[in-house]
């Protein structure tokens, strides 16, 4: 929203002067109930450019899952995701300053797999209002849905698999929905849900789940009995404007250490 954008670059501001090695934004750039039109996606663009470090973003419900709403244009989600896709992702750079070495999925660009100190970090375009899973919206639709869906699970496979391969110290995913609370009928994550416990799992190493979607501040283990391996945060969102730092230590029983980052006054 307008109100918030002083607070947000505040924060912008903070983070940049922590100099983190990079940063990552779990979705949700603007206000569900703020229009989805190019202008928007073009301010957004612009405020990645204040960080001075390298910063992945995978998009949230707002940006495009949601824009079919009439306070939010009455857009075609999917043409909403094209325009998104067209002014993020049609390269393989990252936003912010500086560079990472992303690899991205080829038929759905949004996803990234990047290494640092043998962790490997990806990001998974998994979306909340039911992971954007509208069974009214028609068949055109639908097949949208089962195609993305097709995609994010062959490349959590694949994240995984090179975990696997590399013997990577830890496993990071980051991703825009809360998936771990009741769904409708039917349910958009009754397919990714369970197979991310089931890699993580099978991977057996520390693995972090990152999230946006509702706004405020969980730590937990999300699949306490089948891979407790897995911890998921949740982190701020409006109207707290906050971040998370978060530390590694490859090789720690407990790698991952957390503090909140607050807008610079």
């Amino acid at each position: 929203m307008p109100d918030d954008y002083p607070a947000y670059y505040a924060l912008i501001d903070a983070i940049n002067a922590l100099r983190p090695v990079f940063s990552i934004h779990v979705g949700d750039t603007k206000g569900g109930g703020t229009d989805c039109g190019d202008a928007a996606q073009q301010r957004i663009r612009e405020d990645f450019r204040r960080f001075k470090q390298p910063l992945v973003y995978t998009p949230g419900d707002n940006e495009w899952t949601d824009c079919w709403t009439r306070h939010a244009g009455g857009y075609d989600p999917q043409e909403r995701l094209a325009a998104v896709r067209e002014l993020f992702f049609t390269g393989d750079g990252n936003q912010g300053g500086g560079q990472l070495a992303l690899q991205r999925q080829e038929d759905m660009p949004e996803n990234a797999l990047w290494w640092r100190a043998g962790v490997l970090f990806a990001s998974a375009h998994i979306v909340g209002s039911n992971n954007g899973l509208r069974p009214e919206a028609g068949e055109v639709h639908l097949a949208a849905f089962a195609d993305r869906e097709a995609a994010d699970v062959a490349w959590l496979q694949h994240a995984f698999a090179q975990a696997n391969q590399r013997q990577a110290a830890a496993v990071v995913l980051a991703f825009h929905a809360n998936m771990f609370v009741p769904s409708p009928v039917p349910d958009g994550f009754a397919r990714l849900r369970p197979l991310i416990g089931e890699l993580a799992a099978d991977f057996g190493g520390p693995v972090l789940l990152l999230q946006g979607d509702y706004h405020f501040y969980i730590l937990d283990r999300p699949y306490p009995q089948s891979a407790p391996n897995v911890q998921r945060l949740q982190t701020y969102g409006a109207p707290m404007l906050n971040a998370v730092r978060i530390s590694v230590q490859p090789g720690a029983a407990q790698p991952f250490r957390f503090a909140p980052v607050l807008p610079l006054s």
